[in-house]
């Protein structure tokens, strides 16, 4: 039997948690009559983005550093974003250039944290 690290049991339960209640979500609701929905697709995307890249990279590397939770959060975050001007079907230059800017100024704000 593999034998799973305990670090990792927990991100991968809310990566398969919030993974199930995307597919859930996206079954059972339509966010054209509520528009909330979406909203809680998007945060349940992020949870999942976040804690499935987490889960991979603690498997791969061990422990992490803060810095790399933080730049794990950065990724999360300019995903969905992306997502959100891809479903909007309006992703052109100007939406490129709200993405870049957003991750110059997170990757900025990280660095500064730091």
């Amino acid at each position: 039997m593999l034998k799973v690290p305990s670090r990792v049991v927990l991100p991968g339960t809310i990566a398969l948690v919030s993974l199930v209640a995307i597919v859930l979500l996206m079954g059972l609701t339509n966010p054209i009559s509520n528009i909330s929905f979406a909203a809680v697709f998007f945060v349940l995307a992020y949870i999942f983005i976040y804690s499935a890249v987490y889960t991979v990279a603690t498997m791969q590397f061990g422990k992490l550093k803060h810095t790399t939770k933080r730049k794990i959060g950065i990724i999360s975050t300019l995903l969905v974003l992306v997502t959100m001007l891809r479903s909007l079907q309006t992703f052109g230059v100007v939406d490129l250039l709200v993405v870049l800017l957003v991750g110059f100024g997170l990757v900025f704000y990280v660095g500064r944290r730091s």
